[in-house]
């Protein structure tokens, strides 16, 4: 135990000289100042664009979602083993649409009344849409949702000003 205390202190000493570093550092960091700012700089400008490369991602993915509807025949009555299948199989969907924002990767099961009628959807990444077609139950048919039915109202919170952003032609909510 002595002998590995020693050994730290031997290192610790040569990575840190003990005498007049933090002077030394100062001076170095006042003779190059510059390098420092442009090396901030350039870290700043890199997150910058590495943020809006991941926010554009999160809007291309997010324009580009896919519903279902699950119409059930008159004798539906699932398992409870049935039920747990399709618990996994809506939990399955963020694996399978791959490496997407987490922000758009969400499943959304939504009830929408319609005509009176009430409507059980699913929502998810496109890029899961072969997950979301499976039949989860039996005797229940998984049909595209009416793109009119599927567009969820605005929310506004209160106190909260509304995201501004560049909207898009062709599919953007």
């Amino acid at each position: 135990m002595v002998d590995a205390v020693g050994g730290l202190g031997g290192w610790v000493r040569w990575v840190v000289p003990a005498e007049g570093w933090p002077g030394q550092a100062l001076g170095w960091a006042g003779a190059h100042g510059w390098l420092l700012a442009a090396v901030a700089a350039f870290a700043a400008a890199g997150c910058a664009a590495f943020e809006a490369w991941r926010r554009r991602r999160a809007q291309e993915a997010l324009a580009g979602r896919f519903a279902v509807e699950l119409v059930p025949a008159q004798s539906f009555d699932p398992t409870s083993a049935e039920v747990e299948w399709f618990t996994r199989q809506v939990a399955s969907v963020r694996a399978a649409a791959g490496p997407i924002p987490q922000r758009a990767a969400g499943t959304r099961v939504r009830l929408v009344c319609v005509d009176g009628q009430m409507r059980y959807q699913l929502e998810g990444p496109a890029r899961a849409a072969s997950v979301l077609r499976m039949p989860g139950y039996q005797g229940v048919e998984v049909v595209t949702a009416d793109a009119r039915t599927h567009r969820p109202p605005r929310i506004r919170f209160k106190g909260a000003p509304p995201v501004s952003g560049r909207r898009r032609s062709g599919g953007g909510r």
